[in-house]
């Protein structure tokens, strides 16, 4: 009792003496330092990037494209955006000057022509139409742990040790659903659109540890969790699907500028049937082959007769790039080769010299 009231009086003499000791924990300045913006890049940025230069290698025309609103589909009305229309603009505005965007924006022009501008309106090519249509949370949750308790003191308990730790996973799918339309005629162009999905995580790691001795102890614990962002991951997964859309518009191997990309077999199969469409003119058949030799960076002359410069070509081709053909020639076998092969960045510079001294 005595050492109570010792402890009271001078815990009041401290409180009351106008020397309260300051025990504010101090931060430290690279904890209170403002960030500076940056260029927030992505994984699909050069990607996009080098489609422009695909479309140009693979001789494709510029395109004027617009978008109706990308909207939030799904029953998650409050943890999406309802509209992720500027994340697309973004994605396109990356390709380059062969994909132009159309705004629509009728309200502004309409303000504009009233104070006396003179806006010169453009016409869109085609509109891309779609909307998120899928948003599962945790359709895949795991938990683990791990849980150590030992007691010392010839078993009467005075020291007790403590260890435990766990581990939680879980993660959520958003689908994103887009289409081209025809803008004159407001039609969907078969076949051509996306149906993309993307998974975003949820880990954390939690670790204690603690020790006693007669009841007196100290612990220590401390946790660290990785969630991926919906905007971050909803943005990753316009761009791809961006890249997916207008590749398959070109019907260009698109796949070949994804990390792991896998063939378009639907791509593949329209190259095939406009190949066959011109078979019956072989004069124009071999034109097409000489075309892409030449984009191949081979010196011949494309007017549409097989010499002996052409035989050359095609033979120096297969050795060059070690393709396997059944039937070296002026076959399907042999133009499909030569489609997906294309070297982008000597195609873009040949195809981009012409257009410059046209």
């Amino acid at each position: 009792m005595k050492r109570f009231f010792i402890l009271s009086g001078c815990l009041a003499a401290v409180l009351f003496s106008g020397c309260v000791p300051d025990i504010t924990p101090v931060m430290k300045k690279k904890e209170i330092d403002l960030q500076s913006p940056f260029e927030d890049t992505t994984r699909y940025t050069n990607a996009l990037r080098k489609l422009g230069k695909m479309i140009t290698a693979y001789e494709g025309d510029p395109v004027k494209i617009q978008s109706k609103l990308i909207v939030n589909a799904t029953s998650s009305q409050n943890e999406l955006p309802q509209d992720i229309s500027r994340m697309l603009i973004t994605a396109i505005n990356k390709i380059g000057d062969n994909v132009i965007y159309v705004p629509y924006d009728p309200q502004y022009i309409l303000n504009e022509a009233q104070t006396g501008a003179q806006i010169s309106r453009i016409l869109p090519d085609i509109v891309i139409s779609g909307a998120i249509t899928e948003y599962d949370k945790n359709v895949i949750e795991r938990k683990k742990g791990l849980n150590v308790d030992l007691a010392f003191g010839d078993g009467k308990g005075d020291t007790d040790v403590g260890f435990s730790q766990d581990y939680s996973k879980s993660n959520t799918k958003i689908s994103l659903d887009l289409q081209l339309l025809n803008y004159s005629t407001m039609t969907m162009f078969p076949g051509i659109q996306t149906q993309n999905s993307i998974i975003i995580y949820k880990n954390s790691k939690n670790r204690e540890f603690g020790f006693s001795i007669f009841g007196n102890g100290l612990g220590l614990n401390g946790s660290i969790g990785v969630n991926q962002g919906k905007h971050e991951a909803l943005r990753l997964l316009v761009e791809f699907s961006i890249l997916e859309l207008i590749g398959k518009y070109y019907n260009i191997p698109y796949w070949k500028l994804l990390p792991h990309g896998k063939i378009d077999k639907d791509v593949l199969y329209r190259e095939r049937i406009k190949f066959r469409k011109i078979l019956k003119n072989r004069k124009v058949v071999i034109a097409l082959i000489q075309r892409m030799l030449y984009l191949h960076g081979y010196k011949l002359n494309v007017n549409g007769i097989y010499d002996k410069n052409t035989a050359l070509a095609l033979k120096k081709y297969i050795k060059d790039y070690k393709v396997k053909l059944k039937t070296p020639g002026i076959n399907e076998e042999t133009y499909i080769s030569l489609y997906l092969t294309l070297p982008i960045e000597k195609a873009f510079k040949i195809v981009q010299n012409e257009r410059f001294y046209k």
